[in-house]
């Protein structure tokens, strides 16, 4: 079977990809240490609800307001410095890295997917989902500046994170196997083209 694209087809894979975050709140409530600060606020929960705010802007498509409240999310998680927020930093981080990406302000995207991949290294670990995440976005960030060549790169370090992960999704790993057949067709390179786009069909039982 040839690899069909079409002109929306990178548009309707990054709205796949990027659907996971649209609708995710702060995480699993159980990584969040709830703790009480000396006035008797759960910083905990109102970190939540910037975030959870966040999200609706962006949702909404408002970037810009999206930007100030993880902005602002990221500047209260450096100054409470509790060791799980820290953690958490990472989301916002690529929160913001995602709304400059809708934006169309794609070097900004790549400045805050990079802060977040460092936290992610940090506490998840080099081979954990969230660096194949963050990969991912990189790849997505320089399909837009059509470095295919760069955009590869990083997906070929995601997928051989997704394939050693037992924690993979089956929808995350195809999603990589068609954005790895999408550059390839990108690049010219056919037969590299079908063979991932067969193995993202095989997934499927197609």
């Amino acid at each position: 079977m040839k690899a069909k694209f079409k002109s929306r087809g990178l548009s309707l894979l990054i709205i796949s990809f990027f659907l996971l975050l649209l609708n995710t709140g702060c995480g699993n409530n159980s990584q969040v240490k709830r703790e009480t600060n000396a006035k008797g606020c759960n910083t905990a929960n109102s970190f939540e609800k910037m975030y959870y705010n966040g999200l609706e802007a962006k949702k909404a498509g408002d970037y810009d307001k999206a930007i100030v409240i993880f902005s602002k999310l990221a500047t209260a998680i450096i100054i409470d410095n509790n060791g799980d927020d820290v953690e958490q930093l990472a989301l916002v981080y690529n929160q913001l890295g995602v709304s400059y990406f809708r934006r169309g302000n794609i070097d900004s995207s790549i400045v805050w997917f990079k802060e977040g991949l460092k936290i992610n290294i940090k506490y998840k670990g080099k081979q954990s989902i969230e660096v194949a995440n963050n990969y991912k976005f990189f790849a997505l960030a320089y399909i837009e500046k059509k470095n295919y060549d760069k955009s590869l790169f990083y997906l070929k370090k995601a997928l051989k994170i997704q394939l050693k992960n037992s924690a993979t999704e089956k929808f995350d790993l195809s999603d990589t196997y068609k954005l790895i057949s999408f550059v390839n067709h990108k690049k010219g390179n056919s037969k590299e083209a079908r063979k991932y786009l067969q193995k993202s069909q095989e997934l499927h039982g197609k």
